[in-house]
C-alpha cells in the first residue's frame, strides 16, 4: 500500500490519517515472536494491519496475491533463519518476482550481530532497509515508521 502518511504523534500511538490502514507483514517461524511483534504494533500504529507468514515461501504467496490487487504492505518485518524456506532464500525470490519498483520497507529481524559475509550479501541485494532485534520495541518501530512511512 504504497502512499503519503501524515504522521500525528499522540503520546502513545502514532495515527496514520490515511484511506487505507499501514500495512505490515511479519515473517518469522516463531509463534511466540510474532504474537508479540503484532501487540506491539497494534498498539502502537493505529489502524495497523498486520499480516503474519511462518517462512519465506509463504510470505511470498502472499505477496504475490496482494501484488494481484496492486498492494503491497508499507513494512516487513523478516528473520532470516526458517524452515522450507529462510530470510535469504525468500530475499533472492522477492527481488527475482516481485520485483523493487515499488518494494516496501523489508527491516531485517536479528536475534545476534550479524558477520561481515551477511553484511555484504545484505548490500549486495539492497533491500533491506533497516535492523531489528527480534522483538520489537516501541520506540524501534516509531522510529522505523518515522524514516519509512
Amino acid at each position: 500500500m504504497t502512499h503519503i502518511h501524515t504522521l500525528i504523534k499522540n503520546t502513545d500511538k502514532i495515527i496514520m490519517p490515511s484511506q487505507k490502514a499501514t500495512s505490515i507483514l511479519l515473517i518469522d517461524d516463531s509463534e511466540s515472536t510474532n504474537f508479540f511483534n503484532k501487540m506491539i504494533i497494534e498498539k502502537t500504529i493505529i489502524d495497523a494491519c498486520v499480516t503474519i507468514a511462518t517462512n519465506g515461501l509463504e510470505a511470498l504467496e502472499i505477496l504475490k496475491k496482494l501484488k494481484e490487487y496492486n498492494e503491497v504492505p508499507d513494512l516487513i518485518f523478516l528473520d532470516i533463519n526458517m524452515p522450507i524456506m529462510d530470510g535469504w532464500e525468500f530475499l533472492e525470490q522477492y527481488k527475482n518476482t516481485i520485483g523493487t519498483s515499488e518494494a516496501p520497507t523489508i527491516v531485517l529481524m536479528i536475534g545476534a550481530e550479524l558477520n561481515s559475509s551477511d553484511r555484504g550479501r545484505i548490500q549486495e541485494l539492497g533491500l533491506i532497509k533497516g535492523f531489528s532485534q527480534k522483538m520489537l520495541k516501541k520506540e524501534v518501530l516509531l522510529n522505523l515508521v518515522n524514516m519509512h512511512l
